[in-house]
């Protein structure tokens, strides 16, 4: 929590007016000394132009996901995995929407 306190967002005009063809960030730090560190831009990545893997797509619902029990987790990605197999959204459903 101290450290989200000292974090500022702060949207940079050239960056913003490159949205939405373009989502690009930088980070700049500034260190308690004085010292300043800053990023190149660079692109988000996830969108079309750069799409993450099925892996990472996985171990970031994984992630986001960790407060569900294991065996869900599963559940759910192996339903979401069948729907490009013409698999049935009330089956994704029923798992995704069980009370936790």
């Amino acid at each position: 929590m101290q450290l989200a306190a000292r974090v500022a967002l702060v949207a940079d005009p050239q960056f913003s007016a490159r949205f939405p063809a373009e989502r690009v960030a930088q980070v700049i730090l500034v260190l308690n000394d004085g010292t300043t560190l800053r990023s190149e831009p660079t692109a988000a990545r996830g969108g079309a132009d750069s799409p993450l893997s099925d892996a990472e797509v996985s171990a970031k619902f994984h992630r986001l996901a960790a407060s569900l029990r294991s065996e869900r987790r599963h559940q759910i990605e192996d339903e979401v995995d069948r729907l490009d197999c013409g698999g049935n959204v009330p089956a994704l459903l029923d798992v995704a929407l069980e009370p936790v």
